[in-house]
């Protein structure tokens, strides 16, 4: 059974550009549909200091996968394209894959937790969503993308 899918892609190191479209070219190699993808917005870093900029965007596709089995693909094209584990929550990194939803379901597991767990905190994560998806509606909060997006603005929380 086909279920859709959201994806946030960012990095910050190397050609960024050309990062997120190998990125896009492996999950689509590795059997997702990609129905839409945002344009690329260069962000700041979020939750430590970085002189290095990120691109990030999002992508709606629909795939075959269970959550945890996507979560091990999105590692493996992470290290295939060169990121180095940190062992630090945030770093500078070539690529980063998150699962931000799959379909309406909420998943809690020790290694994955989806809708993402911050998403409603990060513009960087939001703001691409908007432009390809503004009415998803969180499974758990209700609240759709367009109004966690405008709820962050006006809070000044960015």
């Amino acid at each position: 059974m086909l279920i859709q899918i959201g994806i946030s892609l960012g990095g910050n190191l190397g050609d960024r550009e050309a990062a997120l479209s190998k990125a896009i070219y492996e999950l689509q190699l590795n059997g997702l549909n990609i129905l839409k993808t945002s344009e690329m917005i260069e962000t700041s870093p979020v939750g430590f200091d970085s002189e290095h900029l990120f691109l990030n965007m999002a992508v709606l596709a629909e795939t075959e996968f269970e959550a945890g089995a996507l979560l091990h693909l999105f590692k493996a094209i992470e290290l295939g394209m060169g990121r180095i584990p940190s062992g630090e929550f945030s770093s500078d990194r070539v690529i980063d894959l998150d699962l931000i939803f799959y379909g309406d379901q909420v998943i809690k597991t020790d290694e994955l937790m989806v809708p993402h767990p911050r998403m409603h905190e990060r513009l960087f994560v939001l703001e691409p969503f908007f432009e390809i998806m503004p009415k998803w509606k969180h499974p758990v909060s209700n609240q759709t993308v367009e109004e966690m997006r405008q709820k962050l603005l006006t809070s000044g929380k960015l």
